[in-house]
């Protein structure tokens, strides 16, 4: 979450963390971060994607145009040219995406297809205020995604690190060493 901070901290100039599992731990991490507004948001341990925006964008206010961002992704996604895109074709949101090569093969079409690339969504989503009547209780933000309007992807070319794991946050260091 340090690192994801750190990389948003000139672009956006209000922070609200959605907390759940080990909450006052992340509270306690991010209390001593200087300049940055940050405000959280706690929906409960147990609480799906959709309980924990709904109830973050009304405790907090949030009524303008947002950035959502997943805590155990790391990219250095270009947040001019994401919101650049953005803007450029009228989406109501857009989802950052990258290539990742899928070394097991896919199924389309009960075929297996070898080391293919496909792209996945790595959880920098650029929101406009209207586009948050597709976000429901009990969604995931795939859910989201799907039944939203107006969505656009735009591809992450860059470095990228899912952290979900001590062995995870070895490579991710690699990553950014």
């Amino acid at each position: 979450i340090e690192r994801l901070l750190t990389h948003l901290e000139p672009h956006v100039s209000r922070v609200v963390v959605c907390v759940g599992y080990r909450a006052d731990d992340i509270r306690a991490a991010l209390r001593h971060r200087a300049g940055q507004d940050i405000a959280f948001s706690d929906a409960g341990e147990n609480a799906d994607m959709g309980v924990r925006l709904i109830r973050a964008k009304e405790e907090h206010g949030i009524d303008d145009r947002c950035l959502i961002c997943y805590g155990d992704e790391l990219a250095n996604v270009n947040l001019d040219a994401l919101i650049s895109h953005h803007e450029r074709v009228s989406a109501s949101m857009t989802f950052t995406v990258c290539r990742q090569r899928i070394p097991f093969g896919t199924v389309h079409g009960g075929r297996i297809f070898d080391d293919e690339d496909v792209l996945v969504n790595i959880g920098f989503v650029l929101v406009e205020p209207w586009a948050w009547r597709w976000v429901k209780l009990g969604d995931g933000l795939v859910d989201s995604i799907n039944r939203a309007e107006g969505t656009s992807f735009y591809v992450h070319e860059g470095r990228r690190a899912t952290v979900n794991s001590l062995a995870e946050l070895e490579q991710a260091e690699g990553v950014w060493a």
